[in-house]
């Protein structure tokens, strides 16, 4: 009735308000309600040459979904593209080219042609989306994988049922073990024999396979995750290897020494794609082995059930698959600060030690020290360039994570070299001599960096410290120009002397 009285206000005030009022119902099972007064509030905006271009390309873009859900795929297209002239700021970029390959996915299927590689992969994870149950969304996602990887094979019933907890039988676990197992496998040969190819090409095959990793996770397809992490890392590992800070035409790759790529991209936005990739994979393998009744970190051993049950062979090698649950998920941590490192991304570095941190914090200090001090060593290493470089909250946070990898590695050095039978420092070995000098070095490199944000860490380092000054037989009651440090310092030194 407005817009036949051309009463444009009274049409803008509508708009405004059905879509306001509209909001709760724009999800898939509620959207169907929608569709009739959209498209007369769209017709009469229209009629009444009224622009309000964000409110009708988001009326099209709903509408357009529930277009799809029935099916009506030449409206999706015609709504897909009216949005599309209406969206002036790009706010709809991403919905519209996933309403565009779904419809041509859909059309590929109804001419009996299905959908291959990225393109197919692309619309399989978009079903994946639209899913209402794991199992569908386990479907939707297996497709998906083997559009891209065609030789994947997807885990077997009992592996699904060991992680919906239906079932607890110790063969499951072993049949489990084999999978991942398999799965490194496959995506190592996967990642070898892929040629890196255009650098748009490769960019949307990486983006791919992230995005069948945050499906995977997002459903707690821990099976699922893990491989697609793997594809995903080993691809990464071809198409995306770091260049060496030092380097110009040489490439440090970000896997095994003798694997060369033959044509690298060295693309920022890749790089960084493949440093959070491979976060997403040491928080994934961390999952899988909690799947398993292991402890990050520490020796892994089989429950009595599959010790009785599987047999001495069976027994071992399930043993010696997840063991290296540890291990992987400690060199996946050190290998994304590596990238982060390679493009100057600090929160990448950071974020790889918080997450070594808090999976270990809780260990004792020598099982950690000892499996850990390379990787905190390394980053380190790493944190060390960004402590200077930030003053805000996130360089306090540096600081602090820079701090700790510095103690891990001091404790380390001396859990490594204890105290001999003489106190006399000569009668040490020149080799822990040195070790101690080094850790005391680290400590005091780390308490110059902490004191201004954490209190509690430099406590923690300086029980480490008088432990060095203890073993070198250095003066305990000097060296500190910090009055605050060294009342600290004094305290600890004093409660060491008690215990």
């Amino acid at each position: 009735q407005a817009a036949t009285e051309h009463s444009i206000d009274v049409v803008q005030d509508i708009a405004c308000a059905l879509w306001q009022a509209s909001l709760p119902l724009l999800q898939k099972n509620l959207r169907e309600h929608v569709q009739r007064p959209f498209e007369q509030c769209l017709a009469a905006l229209k009629t009444s040459d009224v622009a309000m271009h964000a409110v009708r390309a988001a009326m099209h873009v709903q509408l357009a979904h529930v277009y799809a859900d029935q099916g009506l795929l030449a409206m999706v297209s015609a709504s897909v593209a009216r949005a599309a002239l209406l969206d002036r700021t790009g706010v709809h970029t991403v919905a519209l080219t996933h309403l565009r390959r779904h419809v041509d996915a859909v059309c590929a299927l109804d001419a009996g042609v299905e959908a291959d590689g990225v393109a197919g992969a692309e619309a399989a994870l978009e079903g994946c989306k639209e899913a209402s149950d794991p199992g569908a969304v386990r479907h939707a996602l297996v497709g998906a994988v083997r559009k891209l990887a065609p030789t994947f094979a997807g885990a077997p019933v009992a592996v699904r049922h060991v992680l919906d907890g239906s079932d607890t039988d110790p063969h499951a676990y072993v049949e489990y073990a084999r999978y991942l197992a398999r799965s490194k496998t496959d995506a190592a040969a996967y990642g070898a024999a892929y040629g890196a190819g255009d650098d748009g090409g490769d960019q949307r095959l990486l983006g791919t396979w992230g995005a069948a990793v945050r499906v995977a996770r997002a459903a707690r397809l821990w099976d699922l995750c893990y491989a697609c992490a793997h594809y995903a890392t080993a691809l990464g590992t071809r198409v995306a290897t770091p260049k060496d800070a030092g380097a110009t035409d040489e490439v440090a790759t970000a896997g095994n020494d003798d694997d060369v790529s033959p044509g690298v991209v060295d693309d920022v936005d890749m790089r960084r794609h493949v440093a959070e990739t491979w976060l997403l994979l040491g928080e994934i393998t961390v999952q899988t082995l909690r799947v398993h009744k292991g402890v990050f970190g520490l020796p892994f051993q089989a429950s009595a059930a599959i010790t009785s049950q599987c047999g001495t062979n069976a027994t071992n090698a399930y043993v010696a698959v997840v063991d290296t649950l540890s291990v992987d998920a400690a060199v996946a941590f050190t290998r994304a600060a590596d990238v982060g490192h390679s493009i100057g991304e600090s929160w990448i570095v950071v974020n790889a030690a918080v997450y070594l941190w808090n999976y270990t914090n809780k260990l004792p200090h020598s099982t950690r020290c000892g499996f850990l001090q390379s990787h905190y060593e390394a980053l380190h290493a790493q944190l060390a360039t960004y402590v200077t470089m930030h003053s805000d909250s996130a360089g306090a946070k540096v600081r602090v994570v820079d701090a700790r990898c510095c103690a891990v590695v001091a404790q380390a050095l001396i859990d490594t070299h204890p105290l001999a039978s003489a106190v006399d420092v000569i009668a040490q070995s020149a080799e822990a001599v040195g070790a101690w000098e080094e850790a005391l070095a680290l400590c005091d490199v780390a308490i110059a960096t902490v004191a201004p944000v954490s209190c509690t860490d430099v406590v923690d380092l300086m029980r480490i410290k008088i432990e060095c000054m203890h073993r070198l037989g250095r003066d305990l009651t000097t060296g500190f120009s910090d009055p605050a440090i060294h009342a600290i310092f004094l305290t600890e030194v004093f409660c060491h002397a008690d215990a």
